[in-house]
């Protein structure tokens, strides 16, 4: 069961990290931000478009949602966290979006 969550978790966020960093339907909300929020907008389009940096928050945050043992909890969200970036590297680098994201820069 704990492998179907993972499998499921790893291919969701990365879906969700392509939408929100390199999708062209969140372009306007990343350049909105980046003008209007001034250097919090800025980091924050940063951490979108990083999808090992954006796998860790979204895996963090649903390590806190989804384990129940509130003393565990801490750890289970740092882990999460840490397998999320990881297996946002992997999928980016087999997907080679550092070198579209090289290239467009």
């Amino acid at each position: 069961m704990l492998f179907l969550f993972l499998l499921f978790h790893a291919f969701a966020a990365f879906g969700l990290a392509l939408i929100a960093g390199f999708a062209r339907i969140s372009l306007p909300i990343r350049i909105w931000l980046f003008h209007h929020w001034g250097i919090f907008g800025k980091y924050l389009v940063e951490l979108m478009e990083c999808p090992i940096c954006f796998g860790f928050w979204e895996g963090f945050f649903v390590g806190a949602l989804a384990y129940p043992d509130v003393i565990r909890r801490w750890l289970f969200m740092v882990l999460l966290g840490c397998f999320t970036a990881a297996t946002n590297f992997t999928l980016a680098r087999l997907g080679r979006l550092d070198e579209e994201k090289n290239a467009a820069d």
